[in-house]
Protein backbone atom coordinates (compact mmCIF):
# COMPACT_ATOMS: atom_id res chain seq x y z
CA UNK A 1 0.00 0.00 0.00
CA UNK A 2 1.04 3.27 -0.58
CA UNK A 3 1.33 5.85 2.06
CA UNK A 4 1.21 9.43 1.20
CA UNK A 5 2.91 11.87 3.94
CA UNK A 6 1.73 15.36 3.45
CA UNK A 7 3.85 18.16 4.78
CA UNK A 8 2.55 21.13 6.46
CA UNK A 9 3.56 24.02 3.78
CA UNK A 10 1.74 27.74 4.40
CA UNK A 11 0.84 30.23 1.82
CA UNK A 12 0.94 33.19 4.24
CA UNK A 13 3.68 34.88 2.31
CA UNK A 14 1.23 34.43 -1.15
CA UNK A 15 -1.90 35.61 1.12
CA UNK A 16 0.38 39.08 1.88
CA UNK A 17 1.02 39.53 -1.47
CA UNK A 18 -1.80 38.86 -3.25
CA UNK A 19 -4.65 41.13 -3.67
CA UNK A 20 -7.63 39.95 -1.24
CA UNK A 21 -10.07 38.63 -3.74
CA UNK A 22 -13.86 38.23 -3.16
CA UNK A 23 -15.95 35.00 -3.98
CA UNK A 24 -17.56 34.52 -7.06
CA UNK A 25 -21.19 33.17 -7.56
CA UNK A 26 -22.11 30.28 -9.99
CA UNK A 27 -25.09 28.63 -10.98
CA UNK A 28 -24.29 24.63 -10.45
CA UNK A 29 -22.85 24.39 -13.91
CA UNK A 30 -20.59 26.81 -13.53
CA UNK A 31 -21.85 28.53 -17.07
CA UNK A 32 -23.88 31.98 -15.94
CA UNK A 33 -22.04 35.45 -15.47
CA UNK A 34 -20.28 35.35 -12.08
CA UNK A 35 -21.05 38.08 -9.49
CA UNK A 36 -19.33 39.27 -7.00
CA UNK A 37 -20.10 38.08 -2.97
CA UNK A 38 -18.56 39.42 0.17
CA UNK A 39 -14.94 39.54 0.64
CA UNK A 40 -13.57 36.05 2.24
CA UNK A 41 -9.64 36.09 2.75
CA UNK A 42 -7.47 32.80 0.91
CA UNK A 43 -7.16 30.02 2.98
CA UNK A 44 -4.21 28.51 4.36
CA UNK A 45 -2.76 26.02 1.36
CA UNK A 46 -3.38 21.81 2.21
CA UNK A 47 -0.41 20.13 3.08
CA UNK A 48 2.08 18.80 -0.50
CA UNK A 49 1.70 15.30 -1.87
CA UNK A 50 5.20 13.16 -2.48
CA UNK A 51 6.21 12.75 -5.94
CA UNK A 52 3.97 9.96 -7.70
CA UNK A 53 5.10 6.17 -7.30
CA UNK A 54 5.02 4.77 -11.12
CA UNK A 55 2.12 2.72 -11.48
CA UNK A 56 0.97 -0.81 -11.52
CA UNK A 57 0.46 -1.48 -15.06
CA UNK A 58 -0.74 -5.48 -14.02
CA UNK A 59 -3.98 -6.01 -12.89
CA UNK A 60 -5.94 -8.96 -11.21
CA UNK A 61 -6.90 -11.29 -13.54
CA UNK A 62 -10.75 -11.18 -13.73
CA UNK A 63 -13.60 -13.22 -14.45
CA UNK A 64 -15.55 -10.90 -17.12
CA UNK A 65 -18.37 -13.70 -18.01
CA UNK A 66 -20.21 -16.60 -16.38
CA UNK A 67 -23.37 -17.65 -18.78
CA UNK A 68 -24.11 -20.59 -16.56
CA UNK A 69 -22.27 -22.24 -13.59
CA UNK A 70 -18.58 -21.73 -12.96
CA UNK A 71 -16.44 -23.39 -9.93
CA UNK A 72 -13.23 -23.29 -8.81
CA UNK A 73 -10.48 -25.24 -6.49
CA UNK A 74 -7.62 -23.06 -5.06
CA UNK A 75 -4.18 -24.10 -5.58
CA UNK A 76 -2.45 -25.26 -2.40
CA UNK A 77 -6.43 -26.26 -0.82
CA UNK A 78 -6.32 -29.71 1.22
CA UNK A 79 -9.44 -30.71 0.23
CA UNK A 80 -11.29 -31.13 -3.18
CA UNK A 81 -13.41 -28.25 -2.46
CA UNK A 82 -14.92 -26.60 -5.43
CA UNK A 83 -16.37 -22.53 -4.51
CA UNK A 84 -19.03 -21.64 -6.99
CA UNK A 85 -17.37 -18.07 -8.76
CA UNK A 86 -19.50 -14.86 -10.33
CA UNK A 87 -18.65 -12.21 -12.37
CA UNK A 88 -16.06 -10.27 -11.44
CA UNK A 89 -14.29 -13.02 -8.91
CA UNK A 90 -10.28 -12.47 -8.80
CA UNK A 91 -8.43 -16.08 -9.92
CA UNK A 92 -4.50 -16.89 -9.49
CA UNK A 93 -2.44 -19.17 -11.47
CA UNK A 94 -2.24 -22.34 -10.67
CA UNK A 95 -6.20 -22.06 -10.04
CA UNK A 96 -8.44 -24.94 -11.85
CA UNK A 97 -11.77 -23.72 -12.83
CA UNK A 98 -14.88 -26.24 -13.68
CA UNK A 99 -17.20 -24.78 -16.11
CA UNK A 100 -20.58 -26.51 -15.32
CA UNK A 101 -22.67 -25.26 -18.24
CA UNK A 102 -22.20 -22.12 -20.57
CA UNK A 103 -19.29 -20.15 -21.44
CA UNK A 104 -16.67 -18.44 -18.81
CA UNK A 105 -14.06 -15.46 -19.88
CA UNK A 106 -11.51 -14.50 -18.00
CA UNK A 107 -9.40 -10.96 -18.67
CA UNK A 108 -5.56 -11.53 -17.53
CA UNK A 109 -4.44 -8.77 -15.97
CA UNK A 110 -0.70 -9.29 -16.86
CA UNK A 111 -0.35 -6.31 -19.84
CA UNK A 112 1.79 -8.16 -21.92
CA UNK A 113 -1.31 -10.92 -22.32
CA UNK A 114 -3.55 -8.17 -23.23
CA UNK A 115 -3.98 -8.72 -26.93
CA UNK A 116 -5.19 -11.97 -26.37
CA UNK A 117 -8.05 -11.14 -24.26
CA UNK A 118 -10.77 -12.20 -23.15
CA UNK A 119 -9.55 -16.02 -22.63
CA UNK A 120 -13.01 -18.22 -23.33
CA UNK A 121 -13.91 -22.10 -21.88
CA UNK A 122 -16.77 -23.85 -22.66
CA UNK A 123 -18.02 -26.63 -20.63
CA UNK A 124 -16.20 -29.41 -23.03
CA UNK A 125 -12.63 -29.88 -20.99
CA UNK A 126 -12.48 -30.16 -17.05
CA UNK A 127 -10.53 -29.14 -15.00
CA UNK A 128 -8.80 -25.73 -16.88
CA UNK A 129 -6.35 -24.22 -15.50
CA UNK A 130 -6.55 -19.95 -15.57
CA UNK A 131 -3.96 -19.31 -18.55
CA UNK A 132 -2.51 -15.85 -17.75
CA UNK A 133 0.74 -14.72 -15.55
CA UNK A 134 0.90 -13.90 -11.70
CA UNK A 135 -0.90 -10.85 -10.94
CA UNK A 136 -1.09 -8.67 -8.11
CA UNK A 137 -3.61 -9.58 -5.37
CA UNK A 138 -6.52 -7.59 -4.08
CA UNK A 139 -5.53 -4.05 -3.18
CA UNK A 140 -4.88 -3.54 0.62
CA UNK A 141 -7.01 -2.29 3.32
CA UNK A 142 -6.83 1.37 3.19
CA UNK A 143 -4.45 3.14 5.97
CA UNK A 144 -7.45 3.95 8.83
CA UNK A 145 -5.29 6.23 10.90
CA UNK A 146 -4.27 8.32 7.79
CA UNK A 147 -7.50 8.80 6.57
CA UNK A 148 -8.76 9.44 9.77
CA UNK A 149 -6.01 12.79 9.95
CA UNK A 150 -7.81 13.71 6.94
CA UNK A 151 -11.50 14.21 7.65
CA UNK A 152 -13.68 14.79 10.57
CA UNK A 153 -16.06 12.19 11.61
CA UNK A 154 -19.33 13.58 13.04
CA UNK A 155 -21.83 11.47 14.37
CA UNK A 156 -24.04 13.13 11.36
CA UNK A 157 -22.04 13.91 8.03
CA UNK A 158 -25.83 15.17 6.56
CA UNK A 159 -25.35 18.33 9.06
CA UNK A 160 -22.13 19.74 7.74
CA UNK A 161 -21.58 18.40 4.31
CA UNK A 162 -18.28 16.84 2.79
CA UNK A 163 -16.96 16.66 -0.55
CA UNK A 164 -17.31 13.60 -2.61
CA UNK A 165 -15.66 14.59 -5.63
CA UNK A 166 -12.36 14.70 -6.32
CA UNK A 167 -11.53 13.48 -2.92
CA UNK A 168 -7.85 11.49 -2.00
CA UNK A 169 -5.39 9.66 -4.28
CA UNK A 170 -5.30 10.83 -7.89
CA UNK A 171 -7.33 12.44 -10.85
CA UNK A 172 -6.72 12.43 -14.89
CA UNK A 173 -8.19 15.63 -15.81
CA UNK A 174 -6.65 19.22 -15.05
CA UNK A 175 -10.52 20.79 -14.79
CA UNK A 176 -12.17 17.56 -12.87
CA UNK A 177 -15.69 17.81 -11.98
CA UNK A 178 -16.42 18.37 -8.84
CA UNK A 179 -19.29 17.16 -6.74
CA UNK A 180 -20.45 17.09 -2.65
CA UNK A 181 -22.77 16.35 -0.19
CA UNK A 182 -24.42 19.36 0.52
CA UNK A 183 -24.76 20.69 4.06
CA UNK A 184 -28.52 20.41 5.41
CA UNK A 185 -30.88 23.62 5.43
CA UNK A 186 -28.32 25.32 2.97
CA UNK A 187 -28.87 26.57 -0.01
CA UNK A 188 -25.46 28.17 -1.16
CA UNK A 189 -22.43 27.12 -0.23
CA UNK A 190 -18.81 28.52 -0.69
CA UNK A 191 -15.94 26.23 -2.92
CA UNK A 192 -12.71 26.73 -1.96
CA UNK A 193 -8.92 25.22 -3.75
CA UNK A 194 -6.49 24.81 -1.16
CA UNK A 195 -3.27 24.10 -3.00
CA UNK A 196 0.57 24.49 -2.69
CA UNK A 197 1.22 25.27 -6.72
CA UNK A 198 1.60 29.09 -5.71
CA UNK A 199 -1.35 30.37 -8.14
CA UNK A 200 -4.38 31.48 -6.60
CA UNK A 201 -7.98 30.86 -6.99
CA UNK A 202 -10.58 33.01 -5.70
CA UNK A 203 -13.26 30.94 -3.38
CA UNK A 204 -16.68 30.51 -5.26
CA UNK A 205 -19.98 30.88 -4.39
CA UNK A 206 -22.09 27.95 -5.83
CA UNK A 207 -25.85 26.18 -5.32
CA UNK A 208 -26.60 22.70 -5.76
CA UNK A 209 -24.25 19.33 -4.84
CA UNK A 210 -22.24 19.92 -7.83
CA UNK A 211 -20.51 21.85 -10.14
CA UNK A 212 -18.16 21.96 -13.49
CA UNK A 213 -14.12 22.91 -12.61
CA UNK A 214 -14.75 26.89 -11.95
CA UNK A 215 -13.62 28.67 -15.49
CA UNK A 216 -12.13 31.61 -13.23
CA UNK A 217 -9.61 28.75 -11.69
CA UNK A 218 -6.40 28.13 -13.26
CA UNK A 219 -6.25 24.21 -14.13
CA UNK A 220 -4.46 21.72 -12.08
CA UNK A 221 -0.77 21.39 -12.17
CA UNK A 222 1.30 18.34 -12.47
CA UNK A 223 4.38 17.55 -10.41
CA UNK A 224 3.33 16.34 -6.96
CA UNK A 225 1.27 19.62 -6.41
CA UNK A 226 -1.22 19.04 -3.92
CA UNK A 227 -4.52 20.20 -3.65
CA UNK A 228 -7.89 20.10 -1.11
CA UNK A 229 -11.32 20.86 -2.14
CA UNK A 230 -13.20 22.12 0.60
CA UNK A 231 -16.72 23.02 1.24
CA UNK A 232 -17.64 26.03 3.74
CA UNK A 233 -18.42 24.83 7.01
CA UNK A 234 -16.89 21.48 6.68
CA UNK A 235 -13.33 20.15 6.89
CA UNK A 236 -14.36 16.85 5.75
CA UNK A 237 -12.17 16.30 2.79
CA UNK A 238 -9.12 14.52 1.61
CA UNK A 239 -6.10 15.93 -0.05
CA UNK A 240 -5.40 14.46 -4.12
CA UNK A 241 -3.01 15.44 -6.68
CA UNK A 242 -3.21 15.40 -10.86
CA UNK A 243 -1.24 11.64 -12.62
CA UNK A 244 1.75 13.20 -14.52
CA UNK A 245 1.05 13.70 -18.48
CA UNK A 246 2.99 10.45 -18.98
CA UNK A 247 0.75 8.06 -16.97
CA UNK A 248 -2.36 10.17 -18.08
CA UNK A 249 -1.23 8.93 -21.70
CA UNK A 250 -0.48 5.46 -20.17
CA UNK A 251 -4.19 5.38 -18.71
CA UNK A 252 -5.87 6.30 -21.90
CA UNK A 253 -3.74 3.96 -23.66
CA UNK A 254 -4.85 1.26 -21.68
CA UNK A 255 -8.65 2.01 -21.28
CA UNK A 256 -9.10 2.48 -25.10
CA UNK A 257 -7.69 -0.88 -25.57
CA UNK A 258 -10.11 -2.88 -22.83
CA UNK A 259 -12.57 -0.95 -24.87
CA UNK A 260 -11.92 -2.58 -27.51
CA UNK A 261 -11.38 -5.80 -26.49
CA UNK A 262 -14.16 -6.17 -23.69
CA UNK A 263 -17.66 -5.96 -25.25
CA UNK A 264 -20.19 -6.60 -22.85
CA UNK A 265 -21.13 -5.33 -19.19
CA UNK A 266 -20.51 -5.34 -16.66
CA UNK A 267 -17.34 -7.31 -17.40
CA UNK A 268 -15.53 -4.14 -18.84
CA UNK A 269 -16.96 -2.16 -16.61
CA UNK A 270 -14.88 -4.05 -13.23
CA UNK A 271 -11.68 -4.48 -15.33
CA UNK A 272 -11.75 -0.49 -16.43
CA UNK A 273 -12.34 0.05 -12.50
CA UNK A 274 -9.90 -1.70 -11.31
CA UNK A 275 -7.30 -0.06 -13.92
CA UNK A 276 -8.40 3.31 -12.16
CA UNK A 277 -8.30 2.06 -8.63
CA UNK A 278 -4.70 0.32 -9.49
CA UNK A 279 -4.01 4.15 -10.43
CA UNK A 280 -5.23 5.48 -7.20
CA UNK A 281 -7.90 7.39 -9.35
CA UNK A 282 -10.63 6.75 -6.21
CA UNK A 283 -13.33 9.07 -7.20
CA UNK A 284 -13.24 8.03 -11.40
CA UNK A 285 -13.51 4.24 -10.11
CA UNK A 286 -16.60 5.69 -8.15
CA UNK A 287 -18.17 7.36 -10.98
CA UNK A 288 -17.95 4.06 -13.79
CA UNK A 289 -19.17 1.85 -11.18
CA UNK A 290 -22.03 4.38 -10.22
CA UNK A 291 -22.79 4.10 -13.97
CA UNK A 292 -24.37 0.32 -13.95
CA UNK A 293 -27.57 -0.34 -13.43
CA UNK A 294 -28.30 -1.49 -9.57
CA UNK A 295 -28.94 -4.26 -8.97
CA UNK A 296 -27.67 -5.90 -12.66
CA UNK A 297 -25.46 -8.86 -13.15
CA UNK A 298 -22.50 -8.56 -11.70
CA UNK A 299 -23.72 -6.93 -8.31
CA UNK A 300 -21.99 -8.26 -5.99
CA UNK A 301 -18.23 -7.40 -7.15
CA UNK A 302 -19.77 -4.05 -8.44
CA UNK A 303 -20.78 -2.87 -5.36
CA UNK A 304 -17.74 -4.70 -3.43
CA UNK A 305 -14.87 -2.78 -5.68
CA UNK A 306 -17.48 0.91 -4.88
CA UNK A 307 -16.96 0.06 -1.68
CA UNK A 308 -13.24 0.03 -1.95
CA UNK A 309 -12.95 2.77 -3.93
CA UNK A 310 -15.21 4.79 -1.07
CA UNK A 311 -13.33 3.09 1.49
CA UNK A 312 -9.62 4.53 0.25
CA UNK A 313 -11.86 7.66 0.07
CA UNK A 314 -12.25 7.59 3.68
CA UNK A 315 -15.84 7.42 3.35
CA UNK A 316 -16.58 5.04 5.76
CA UNK A 317 -20.67 5.73 5.56
CA UNK A 318 -20.76 5.21 1.73
CA UNK A 319 -18.59 1.66 1.90
CA UNK A 320 -20.76 0.20 4.57
CA UNK A 321 -23.78 0.69 1.99
CA UNK A 322 -22.68 -0.28 -0.97
CA UNK A 323 -20.72 -3.32 0.86
CA UNK A 324 -24.00 -4.84 2.45
CA UNK A 325 -25.59 -4.22 -0.77
CA UNK A 326 -22.18 -6.66 -2.06
CA UNK A 327 -22.95 -8.97 1.06
CA UNK A 328 -26.43 -9.62 0.34
CA UNK A 329 -26.27 -9.92 -3.11
CA UNK A 330 -23.17 -12.85 -2.43
CA UNK A 331 -25.27 -14.76 -0.12
CA UNK A 332 -28.69 -14.38 -2.78
CA UNK A 333 -25.92 -16.10 -5.24
CA UNK A 334 -24.30 -18.17 -2.89
CA UNK A 335 -21.69 -16.63 -3.58
CA UNK A 336 -19.28 -18.03 -0.49
CA UNK A 337 -15.60 -16.45 -1.17
CA UNK A 338 -17.31 -12.63 -1.92
CA UNK A 339 -19.19 -13.42 0.66
CA UNK A 340 -16.05 -13.48 2.83
CA UNK A 341 -14.24 -10.82 1.21
CA UNK A 342 -17.71 -8.28 1.68
CA UNK A 343 -17.53 -8.91 5.86
CA UNK A 344 -13.77 -8.52 5.31
CA UNK A 345 -14.47 -5.12 3.87
CA UNK A 346 -17.15 -4.09 6.09
CA UNK A 347 -15.15 -4.50 9.01
CA UNK A 348 -12.55 -1.63 7.70
CA UNK A 349 -15.53 0.55 7.13
CA UNK A 350 -17.23 0.18 10.56
CA UNK A 351 -13.42 0.01 11.86
CA UNK A 352 -13.14 3.85 10.10
CA UNK A 353 -16.56 4.53 11.90
CA UNK A 354 -15.12 3.65 15.22
CA UNK A 355 -17.87 0.65 15.78
CA UNK A 356 -15.76 -2.07 17.27
CA UNK A 357 -18.29 -4.38 17.80
CA UNK A 358 -19.14 -4.43 14.40
CA UNK A 359 -15.54 -4.54 12.96
CA UNK A 360 -15.25 -7.61 15.72
CA UNK A 361 -18.61 -9.51 13.98
CA UNK A 362 -17.53 -8.65 10.91
CA UNK A 363 -14.20 -10.15 10.69
CA UNK A 364 -14.92 -13.29 12.84
CA UNK A 365 -17.88 -13.79 9.73
CA UNK A 366 -15.66 -13.82 7.53
CA UNK A 367 -12.93 -15.73 9.26
CA UNK A 368 -15.45 -18.20 9.54
CA UNK A 369 -16.03 -18.38 5.81
CA UNK A 370 -12.66 -18.33 4.71
CA UNK A 371 -11.63 -21.28 7.25
CA UNK A 372 -14.41 -22.96 5.72
CA UNK A 373 -12.96 -22.82 1.76
CA UNK A 374 -9.36 -23.34 3.17
CA UNK A 375 -7.69 -20.10 2.34
CA UNK A 376 -4.85 -19.69 4.55
CA UNK A 377 -3.51 -16.29 3.59
CA UNK A 378 -6.94 -14.81 4.40
CA UNK A 379 -7.25 -16.49 7.53
CA UNK A 380 -3.81 -15.21 8.48
CA UNK A 381 -4.36 -11.91 8.23
CA UNK A 382 -7.91 -11.51 9.64
CA UNK A 383 -6.75 -13.18 12.62
CA UNK A 384 -3.90 -10.36 12.77
CA UNK A 385 -5.99 -7.65 12.32
CA UNK A 386 -8.75 -8.99 14.95
CA UNK A 387 -5.69 -9.11 17.40
CA UNK A 388 -5.27 -4.99 16.53
CA UNK A 389 -8.83 -4.44 16.84
CA UNK A 390 -8.39 -2.26 20.06
CA UNK A 391 -5.62 -0.19 18.37
CA UNK A 392 -6.81 0.40 14.92
CA UNK A 393 -10.31 0.79 15.64
CA UNK A 394 -11.29 2.54 18.85
CA UNK A 395 -11.77 6.54 17.73
CA UNK A 396 -9.53 9.36 19.04
CA UNK A 397 -12.19 10.15 21.55
CA UNK A 398 -12.95 6.67 22.49
CA UNK A 399 -9.46 6.42 23.68
CA UNK A 400 -8.01 6.90 27.36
Amino acid sequence: MRFYVWLLIGLLGLAACAEEAEPIILSPTAQTTPRLAPTESPPATPEKANIREEAETSLPNLIIQVDGELFVRHEGAASDQRIPLGVGARVTVGDSLYVAEGETAVFCGAESLWANNPRRFDPGQQPVGVPCLSAPPPLPAPDISQLRGEIDITPDESLSGYVLRPRGGWVSEERPYLRWQRPANTQTITLTLLSDDNLYRPPVVVTGSESAYPEEWEPLQADGAGYRLQISGSSNSAGFSLLETEEITQLHRQTAQIEAQIGTEPGRTLVLAELLMRHELWSEAVDLLLALPNGGEGETAVQQRLGEAYLHMGLFNEAQTALNQSLVAAQRSHLPEAEARAHYLLGWATCGLGQISETQNHWEAALEKYRALEIEDAIAEISEQLSGIEENCRLPEQKG
